[in-house]
């Protein structure tokens, strides 16, 4: 009986260790929608030419980007030559971001409402 209740836990664990390694793959996706999303809010792109969909952010050659453990924790896209507007929105959901450099672009528009983006 021992034996089984110590089989049935390492079964378990093993069940639960595989479920933990899919959750990064599934924040990736939803970080790399955002970003494309925050891509498409602006004007003048070619800089970020290398943010495709068909790959992962922090596994590709996204330019711009800080990543920590597989998660964007940062944006790095000062004189990129970037204009339009912000939209927060977009990163709202990039979870692990704790930095953003926006430094010599050209957005226009009122100043995004960068409260919004909770720690």
């Amino acid at each position: 009986m021992a034996a089984v209740r110590l089989l049935l836990r390492s079964h378990l664990l093993i069940f639960f260790f595989l479920f933990l390694s899919f959750f990064p793959l599934s924040l990736s996706l939803s970080e790399n929608e955002a970003l494309l999303k925050l891509k498409k809010s602006l004007v003048h792109t070619g800089a970020l030419d290398s943010w495709v969909p068909s790959s992962n952010p922090c596994q590709g050659p996204w330019d711009g980007l800080i990543c920590l453990n597989g998660i964007v924790t940062g944006l790095r896209l000062g004189s990129m030559d970037l204009s339009g507007n912000i939209d927060v929105d977009a990163l709202i959901d990039i979870r692990g971001l704790r930095t953003i450099s926006l430094t010599n672009n050209s957005f226009s528009g009122p100043l995004p409402a960068f409260n919004r983006l909770v720690l």
